[in-house]
């Protein structure tokens, strides 16, 4: 239907199933190593080829998914997360007033294990207040290392027009 060549398309869907899988396919790759799939994909074309009508219909659909991984993570998560930072931050100035209070050693070693681990919940609950991104499109280093630090270093890059990507690895 987009009049272009079929290779256009195969290597959007063969990208589409490997992003797809992601670091769920790991095979042992010697007797010490594992190593998960990992696709590079580069397909060119001259313009007017075919690319853009190539790329949409296939990849679009993990564009759509992630629409709806975050909506659903901004509608019930992130707002969970919130109030349970609220309530560790209501437990964290309790123990404070409770410091001035302290009578002896005791209450101090009770006191701080108390601390780290209301320290310790609200920096996790910090770390997951990203939003979800699973593919990203045309980012620069900066910001495709920040998103994958976000996502445990799992990102799927994808551009119908690569060049600005292609330049950021060069």
């Amino acid at each position: 239907a987009a009049r272009a060549p079929e290779s256009l398309p195969g290597c959007c869907a063969l990208a589409a199933v490997s992003a797809s899988i992601g670091k769920g396919l790991v095979i042992r790759s010697a007797s010490y190593r594992t190593t998960a799939g990992n696709l590079y994909l580069v397909a060119s074309a001259r313009s007017g080829a075919g690319k853009s009508e190539s790329f949409g219909p296939v990849i679009g659909a993990l564009f759509e998914f992630q629409h709806r991984l975050i909506t659903d993570w901004q509608t019930t998560t992130r707002p969970a997360l919130l109030a349970m930072k609220l309530v560790v931050d209501s437990q964290i100035a309790k123990l404070k007033t409770w410091a001035t209070k302290l009578e002896g050693p005791e209450d101090f070693a009770e006191l701080t294990s108390e601390l780290a681990k209301c320290m310790s919940a609200k920096a996790q609950m910090e770390a997951q207040t990203s939003d979800p991104i699973l593919v990203c499109e045309d980012v620069t280093t900066e910001r495709l290392a920040v998103l994958l630090g976000q996502n445990h270093e799992t990102m799927f890059s994808a551009s119908s027009d690569g060049g600005a990507v292609l330049n950021n690895l060069l």
